[in-house]
């Protein structure tokens, strides 16, 4: 860092954009994270959803079995 406050200004240049480098491909995986998140979500919204409606047709289809 003595070096940097010497001058070293292309160093202090470099770092700080390796830094924003680092930091936006940190925010890119957040997003992609994020992404996965959302559609995990939805997948499971769906499956409960199908599964309730399962449990319709079995209640259903054992109703109809069951007259008989």
């Amino acid at each position: 860092m003595r070096q940097s406050r010497d001058g070293d200004w292309e160093g202090v240049a470099r770092k700080v954009e390796a830094i924003d480098q680092l930091v936006e491909g940190m925010a890119e995986d957040q997003s992609a994270f994020n992404h996965i998140e959302r559609k995990a979500h939805d997948a499971a919204a769906k499956s409960s959803k199908r599964h309730a409606h399962l449990v319709r047709v079995i209640a259903e289809l054992t109703a109809l079995l069951g007259d008989r």
